[in-house]
């Protein structure tokens, strides 16, 4: 077959469409050259103890699997940097795993500002937090230097005792500069880039574990500008109230200087808001840099005081909620059209600047990271450094590929006409997992918009892609862990993020990367640990196409990660992954097995759609005597159901007659459900009719005769039923009330009596 699909692709005109999504292949796989957990560790801990020594500008890269103990690692060699070495910071991704880290290695947690007040962040003036993505707009400068909170804590680093009470964040950030080991997170040292060096100016060595993030991605709207607008014209319009007061200087800054350089960049502003009102469509624009160079001039002005000075993803209001000064974002846009990414869409401003983590790498920085990106090791190994691989057994781990569909984003939201086929499947393949795992032991991760639809599911942890896929220990304690779907970037999303990648790799000298080709195409991709290869849609040019996979096998590999399976061998750990995606032979990914579902192979189908016609085929023969496939359909379609195919008809004629049949052995909860209800709702609807029979000391002889008034739909099927097998039986003898309940079933040539009543049933 492999040779006619070669030779058949040889023909113009045509495309091939392989009949399976995978097939197998005489190629080996890849395989991670896996060691012991007791030498991942000493090899572990032999490179960080290196690198805190070490006195090398270059950056140094280790790939290291999840559960190591690189954190343990890292909290013992950095407590020996509280009295001896080069003073340190830690950078992690979330605010837990850093307060972690600084108990390990006995230093200062860095927080930031927080509206808890038992928080060193908390500030007495604005004490209320608006999250960024509420306000699209970065944090406010905080008065600090007029604030009396803020001038007493000034006052006691100086020894003085205030009246006030002092600021307790700017004695924390104080502290943070003279601590030689600080913990903070990403987001921490975006906001404040001093955290690299100490009071003193020394520089510290900073460790970014498992955040090497290379791009800070933003995104504004045509309000957003408006808000520079009215902010820049406020400006004006106060730095002329205090000129005309007699107020022509504000410290070494000239008011009216100020106001020229403020009035300066209004067209621009104006420009940039026509820019996206005038591109409204799904067509993604480059904004080129040199259509803006004296925009990316005056927003570096360092005349245009009314610019937040600061940055991170919160603004504050005072205690009057009054105050709201903008905006240190329009700063970060300069910068990023004068590297060549920024972009309009869908009249949406988006842009990517280099992060803090990114200058970090280039001061030499050490990066602890499971799964680093493509643009990471590039920059690496452009800027000279050092590059190593550690991967560990993992002996009790199994991962499952289920070639089962893509169950993307789109069709697994409540919108998508695939929703509810997403949701009967996804909620199968639980029911089926609970029933070999207990339920307290499995988690499940898929994407936000799907598992937000789910009713809770008892005992199971459910998670999304984006919070629970790393960064956090709360399933470290599961078995099995089911993944629907995996996240993909959506075409504009890619070109934005690759360019980003792009021009970081040039900037730290790199060799340039293939210039963006959003075109795709299909072809075959090895599986990884496997002899198959999977057929599946990428990008043409093959580094994109590679770049996009790491991007999503990362992620992947990340949540397998939270079970911790190296240091868990001892107990059978499985992960279950749902999706029809050519994965990369990266970070030591291995598929045990790779299967298809029930659902989506033809031969289980039918063999599943034939037994539904035999099942209610049966019920249809009884219900009108069994007297022709044409009575048998009317019946059936009269009740709303498909009809008997000519080809099943004997099978069931055979099945129906003269053989001992009982209600418990036709299959029960199958789909599509027969009329609507399962076929023990049937048998529980014949149990009725026992009862009122009973009730009124008739036989069911008598009730077939006499009826019900008011009976419900399955009561009157199986009225129906009752009446169709009295009508047929003849030599079996009538139906005495003495029964528990009988029912004949067949001709009169070989007629047989069966309970309806199972146990169990």
């Amino acid at each position: 077959m492999q040779r006619s699909e070669e030779e058949l692709s040889k023909v113009e005109g045509g495309q091939i469409l392989p009949i399976d999504k995978s097939r197998e292949t005489d190629t080996a796989p890849v395989l991670a050259n896996r060691i012991q957990l007791g030498e991942s560790t000493i090899s572990t801990r032999v490179l960080v103890r290196n690198f805190l020594d070490g006195r090398e500008d270059a950056p140094t890269l280790a790939e290291i699997a999840t559960g190591t103990g690189k954190s343990r690692i890292l909290g013992d060699l950095s407590r020996d940097h509280l009295y001896l070495g080069d003073p340190l910071v830690t950078v992690t991704p979330t605010k837990s795993l850093s307060a972690e880290a600084s108990g390990k290695s006995g230093g200062l947690f860095r927080e930031g500002r927080t509206d808890d007040p038992i928080r060193a962040g908390h500030c007495l003036m604005y004490p209320e937090v608006v999250p960024y993505a509420e306000a699209w707009r970065s944090i406010v400068a905080h008065k600090c230097a007029s604030c009396v909170h803020g001038l007493a804590a000034m006052a006691v680093s100086r020894g003085e005792m205030p009246e006030t009470a002092p600021c307790a964040y700017i004695l924390h950030v104080q502290d943070s500069r003279q601590s030689p080991v600080v913990a903070t997170t990403a987001a921490m040292l975006e906001g404040d880039p001093n955290l690299t060096s100490t009071r003193s100016g020394e520089r510290r060595k900073v460790i970014l574990d498992d955040c090497g993030e290379l791009s800070d991605h933003r995104s504004v709207h045509g309000g957003h500008v408006s808000s520079w607008i009215r902010a820049a014209n406020h400006s004006i319009r106060l730095d002329q109230a205090k000129i005309a007061a007699g107020e022509t200087a504000d410290g070494d800054a000239s008011r009216q200087e100020r106001i020229e350089a403020t009035r300066s960049l209004l067209p621009h502003l104006e420009a940039l808001s026509r820019l996206l009102s005038d591109h409204p469509s799904e067509d993604q624009t480059r904004i080129g840099p040199e259509s803006w160079t004296e925009f990316s001039k005056l927003v570096k002005s360092s005349e245009l005081k009314w610019l937040d000075g600061t940055s991170a993803e919160a603004i504050y209001r005072d205690i009057e909620g009054k105050v709201e000064i903008p905006l240190r974002t329009l700063k970060v846009l300069g910068e990023a059209i004068e590297r060549g990414t920024a972009w309009v869409r869908k009249s949406i401003l988006h842009f990517a600047t280099g992060t803090e983590a990114f200058r970090a790498i280039r001061n030499g920085a050490l990066i602890l990271d499971a799964t680093p990106s493509l643009a990471v090791k590039s920059v690496v190994e452009a800027l000279g450094g050092t590059r190593t691989a550690i991967y560990t057994e993992q002996p009790s781990l199994r991962n499952r590929l289920i070639v089962s569909g893509n169950h993307g984003k789109t069709a697994c939201s409540p919108d998508s006409p695939s929703f509810a086929r997403e949701r009967i499947h996804f909620l199968n393949t639980v029911k089926d997992l609970s029933s070999l795992q207990d339920a307290k032991n499995v988690a499940i991760l898929s994407h936000k918009a799907f598992v937000d639809t789910l009713d809770a599911l008892p005992e199971i942890e459910i998670g999304h892609w984006g919070l629970h896929d790393r960064g956090h220990n709360d399933w470290q304690e599961k078995t099995a862990l089911l993944i629907w779907g995996v996240p993909q970037l959506s075409p504009s999303s890619a070109e934005r993020q690759y360019q980003a990648d792009r021009q970081a790799v040039i900037e730290a000298g790199g060799e340039p990367w293939p210039k963006w080709n959003g075109a795709r195409t299909e072809r075959w991709y090895q599986i990884p640990g496997q002899f198959k290869e999977i057929h599946a849609a990428g990008y043409e040019d093959e580094f994109i196409d590679l770049w996009h996979r790491e991007w999503t096998t990362a992620r992947l590999v990340q949540a397998i990660g939270r079970l911790r399976a190296v240091r868990r061998t001892d107990e059978p750990l499985e992960v279950i992954i749902h999706a029809t995606f050519p994965f990369s032979q990266s970070f030591g990914l291995e598929f045990h097995t790779v299967e298809r579902p029930d659902w989506r192979v033809m031969r289980d189908y039918q063999m599943k759609r034939k037994a539904i016609q035999i099942e209610k085929g049966i019920i249809a023969f009884h219900s009108t005597g069994g007297k022709s496939r044409r009575n048998a359909n009317s019946w059936l379609k009269e009740h709303g159901m498909e009809g008997i195919s000519n080809n099943d008809w004997p099978e069931i004629m055979k099945s129906a007659s003269g053989l001992r049949h009982e209600y418990s052995s036709f299959a029960s909860k199958t789909t599509p459900d027969i009329f609507g209800k399962d076929v023990h709702l049937l048998i529980e609807a014949l149990d009725r009719l026992e009862a009122y029979a009973l009730g009124d000391g008739m036989t069911l002889r008598d009730l077939a005769a006499e009826g019900l008034v008011d009976p419900d739909p399955l009561e009157r099927i199986a009225l129906e039923i009752l009446r169709a097998s009295v009508k047929a039986e003849s030599r079996a003898g009538p139906f005495g009330s003495g029964e528990t309940r009988a029912m004949v079933i067949g001709d009169s040539r070989n007629a047989s009596v069966a309970s309806a009543r199972v146990s169990g049933s």
